[in-house]
């Protein structure tokens, strides 16, 4: 099951998409900060639209978008009927470079990737963890919003472009 509305129990069952997100940078953080919270109330097998479900990319959005969201839990790229010519390759070179690149990293790590589902069904921990999750004594980590840790391995600093009002 693919849901983007979800209740107590819907975990059990399938992944959740964030919502018909925009292409445009600030979607970036919106989905990690949406991604990292619902997987600490349970919910761990999410993600967003890459690279944006409504509206034209730019190449930097592409970039962004693959390069965060070859980490989300549940990573596809997906857009609305409407938009034209999203096929990785009508892209620019460098876009297409950065698609396969992010393809190819995923399944490099897939591997880590099933452990870490596999032990947050045992243990009910995120895959996507706030920094303060994994250090807990280290308080400048409860502010830290655009990195975070999947599982307890791997740290992500994506580029994110931070809104001023959220």
């Amino acid at each position: 099951m693919l849901t983007r509305s979800f209740f107590l129990g819907s975990q059990k069952f399938g992944a959740y998409w964030t919502g018909d997100n925009y292409a445009i940078p600030e979607e970036v953080f919106g989905s990690v900060k949406m991604i990292m919270q619902n997987g600490l109330g349970g919910n761990i097998f999410g993600g967003a639209d890459v690279p944006g479900f409504i509206g034209s990319p730019t190449q930097e959005v592409w970039v962004r978008m693959y390069q965060t969201g070859m980490w989300f839990p549940f990573f596809r790229a997906h857009c609305d009927i409407n938009n034209v010519d999203r096929e990785p390759w009508l892209q620019t070179q460098r876009v297409q470079r950065v698609i396969r690149d992010a393809i190819n990293r995923r399944y490099d790590m897939i591997h880590y990737l099933y452990s870490i589902f596999y032990t947050a069904t045992k243990t009910g921990e995120p895959l996507w963890r706030p920094m303060w999750f994994e250090y807990p004594d280290e308080s400048s980590f409860f502010t830290t919003e655009t990195q975070f840790m999947l599982g307890s391995q791997i740290l992500i600093a994506p580029k994110i472009t931070q809104p001023t009002e959220f």
